[in-house]
């Protein structure tokens, strides 16, 4: 019978690494998926899954005998329920932000599978901290000689990514922020920067929030070595620093964005103000010549050569007045 790895293989993205391949060595090498799938053997393996099919998936999971979770399972797993054991596996689904360089950021969830002997991880966006390791493993390799150690470097390198985001998120709220003072901004662009980076930053400590669930199991769980709850240790006290950093940064998102609603209020009264005054201003002389302008058979002004001259003086009097009384209330 034909397997289905030769028919699905050209169609997705999977690599491969041997982790540890000889005892001398602590070198990723990349390796056929057909060798890490060997349902015995000693030998370690990472194999990293983007965007794969449920044929492919079930196929790894009926030769290595474990369980991965779909993407369904994945995205409907609440936060107390993403971290478990089954058949010998220790799974791990974290959420991440993916995305992040376009206007419309999103939270996908990537999987973690540990055993002794394979390391999956699994995930349905391209993410550039996964990129990032690729890159780094073409060029120097990564020492590693466990599959925990390798899931902490990705980890560490989630981290990072998020950590980028924060300051790449701070730096333009800070130019948000000069911005505020001047004139010259469109008040709904502005807007919606502010709104983007509020997206940005609620996503990306929501993210570091489930990077420290998984790490500070990692932490106490006696089945992990020493070294690796040291990492492990590590790695959380760097993204609880961070999760303080987000915190702090919505605040001064709350506050930017308040000002900005304050001056655009501003802004609009000053235009009201503007408008009710013009009205003030030409109100009386309506009003004079509303009165001149009834059809009554007696107004003795109508036939006097002064009249019209008259009418006019006391129009443009009604105007100036109210104006100066303005300017010296200080209203305009």
């Amino acid at each position: 019978m034909k397997s289905i790895l030769s028919d699905i293989l050209p169609l997705i993205v999977v690599q491969v690494y041997e982790i540890g391949k000889s005892p001398d060595s602590q070198k990723l090498t990349e390796a056929p998926l057909e060798m890490a799938l060997q349902p015995s053997g000693d030998r370690r393996f990472w194999i990293d899954l983007l965007d794969p099919t449920d044929s492919l998936v079930e196929e790894i999971e009926s030769k290595l005998q474990i369980d991965i979770p779909t993407r369904l399972e994945m995205r409907h797993r609440g936060p107390g329920s993403r971290i478990y054991k089954t058949k010998g596996a220790q799974i791990f689904v974290v959420s991440v932000v993916a995305q992040a360089e376009t206007q419309h950021p999103i939270r996908t969830q990537t999987t973690f599978v540990i055993t002794d002997r394979i390391l999956i991880s699994l995930r349905y966006y391209d993410l550039l901290a996964f990129r990032t390791v690729h890159q780094s493993l073409e060029t120097s390799h990564r020492p590693s000689q466990s599959t925990t150690e390798v899931f902490l470097f990705l980890m560490e390198q989630l981290i990072d990514r998020l950590a980028d985001l924060l300051e790449g998120s701070a730096s333009r709220l800070d130019s948000c922020n000069a911005l505020l003072s001047t004139k010259s901004h469109d008040h709904q662009s502005f807007l919606k920067q502010i709104g983007h980076e509020g997206d940005i930053t609620s996503k990306t400590r929501e993210s570091l929030l489930s990077l420290s669930r998984t790490l500070v199991f990692v932490t106490t769980e006696p089945s992990f070595l020493p070294t690796d709850r040291t990492q492990a240790d590590r790695l959380l006290k760097d993204t609880q620093t961070l999760v303080d950093d987000a915190a702090y940064q919505i605040n001064q998102l709350t506050f930017v964005l308040d000002a900005a609603l304050g001056m655009i209020s501003i802004s609009q009264n000053n235009t009201i103000r503007i408008l009710s005054l013009v009205a003030v201003i030409f109100l009386p002389p309506t009003l004079l010549a509303s009165l001149w302008g009834m059809n009554f058979e007696f107004m003795p002004e109508l036939t006097k050569p002064w009249g019209y001259p008259l009418a006019l003086l006391l129009m443009g009097l009604s105007s100036i007045l109210p104006y100066y009384y303005s300017r010296w209330k200080k209203w305009l």
